[in-house]
């Protein structure tokens, strides 16, 4: 085993926990999923472990909900969703407990009826946005500190916070000043950065230091344009910067993907909403950059269809339609998705970019190699790919889904990608 930097798809990289060596196929290491398959239960939470350990399950979340009564539960889980994060303190526990559904919420004086379905306690959400890094009194670090401090200790939960602009754009800190956030405080993280809604991402700012897409991949001489920066693939990109950039490899914990799935900003008009294929394709993305859940945040404040609940609003029909299917695609996959990933055992042509190629990550479960690969390109594009993989691993690529399958002829297979939200998902066959 090494902790040492590999070389991984030609390119040196530092990986988040020990990796393991594949003698059956000669330069392919196996790497743990962030944390590990026991992460939970060998950080002690004992409540959590159970759930979140389980390899079967997929930890598949809404933002801030209420559940007051059955057909909210029947409708979440219709959906696929199988926990709240953060709930209203109207909200029925013990509803949520015999449904088999989960939670993670603030303070237990919040919710006196909870019980095993809280597995976790927020600390906080947006503390980067809202203060400036740093210990003294009022800053950042210290109010981060004073929530955690208030929250029970040892009671076999974890802590779990969520982050914003403030740790991934230059423009609020420097990386160092964000990896005291993201290597403190909390055993979980996400990130919520909504690349198809948020003006400031994406319409032009017109100078220095441009807008947040452009600020994001540290682009210093222009703006990323609207159709360069409302892309699934960034989605993803924000799940590998926490993981990559931000994330000490020896602290090593869970990162959870953070989507939006209507219109969450006032200044949000109907055809800036979230689109079905969008977010279907950056759920995949998430979880190709590495995301261990996903959390959709189900809220609109913006234009006709206002909503706290948009999967169970029937103006959310498309979408609701739409997480269904992925977030029941994803459960089905669990099981793979929480196993090691294959480091160096696929390439692809063309291979990811900023704003072209694929992106691609492989797993290896039960003695099968899968491969998850996301276009980046924009809407309209198609590209067709060749990924490479050892020769004589397997004969045949079955898309999962798609009901369809491909020859692998001499370590290659090519398969087209229709747009820049098509994404394949393989398992190699003998």
């Amino acid at each position: 085993m090494s902790k040492l930097k590999v070389r991984v798809n030609n390119a040196w990289a530092w990986p988040g926990g020990d990796l393991t060596e594949l003698p059956s196929v000669p330069g392919v290491m196996l790497q743990p999923i962030d944390g590990g398959p026991t992460f939970y239960a060998d950080s002690g939470f004992s409540v959590s472990a159970p759930v979140l350990d389980d390899p079967n399950f997929f930890p598949i979340a809404v933002w801030f909900e209420s559940v007051t009564q059955q057909s909210d539960i029947d409708k979440d889980k219709d959906t696929g969703l199988n926990m709240y994060i953060a709930l209203t303190t109207d909200s029925d526990m013990a509803m949520i407990r015999n449904n088999d559904m989960y939670a993670v919420v603030e303070r237990p004086d919040m919710h006196p009826g909870f019980g095993a379905e809280t597995l976790g306690w927020l600390i906080a959400d947006e503390t980067d946005l809202f203060y400036s890094p740093g210990w003294d009194p009022g800053q950042g670090y210290a109010f981060q500190q004073s929530k955690v401090d208030a929250l029970p200790q040892g009671d076999g939960r974890f802590f779990y916070a969520n982050y914003t602009v403030g740790v991934i754009l230059p423009t609020f800190g420097t990386v160092e000043s964000s990896m005291v956030y993201i290597n403190n405080f909390q055993h979980t993280v996400s990130n919520d950065f909504y690349w198809w809604t948020g003006h400031n991402i994406y319409l032009p700012a017109g100078s220095a230091p441009w807008n947040q897409a452009s600020q994001f991949y540290r682009i210093y001489d222009h703006d990323l344009t609207q159709t360069q920066a409302r892309r699934s693939g960034h989605y993803g990109n924000t799940v590998g910067y926490m993981r990559k950039r931000l994330q000490d490899p020896n602290r090593w914990e869970p990162t959870w993907g953070f989507i939006e799935n209507g219109g969450p900003f006032p200044e949000n008009v109907l055809s800036e909403y979230m689109t079905p294929e969008v977010m279907v394709s950056a759920v995949w993305h998430m979880i190709i950059q590495g995301a261990r859940g996903i959390i959709y945040f189900n809220h609109t404040f913006g234009a006709d269809n206002q909503s706290q609940h948009n999967f169970r609003f029937p103006a959310y029909a498309a979408i609701q339609a739409a997480a269904k299917i992925v977030n029941g695609q994803v459960q089905s996959l669990a099981a793979v998705i929480n196993d090691n990933f294959a480091l160096n055992f696929v390439t692809v042509s063309p291979g990811a970019s900023t704003l072209s190629g694929i992106e691609v990550m492989a797993k290896y479960h039960t003695s099968k190699f899968y491969i998850f690969a996301g276009s980046r390109e924009n809407d309209s594009t198609l590209q067709n790919a060749t990924f490479t993989i050892p020769n004589g691993v397997g004969t045949t690529a079955t898309v999962l889904f798609e009901s369809r399958t491909i020859p692998i002829v001499g370590g290659e297979f090519t398969d087209a990608f229709a747009n820049g939200n098509t994404v394949h998902i393989y398992r190699i066959d003998a």
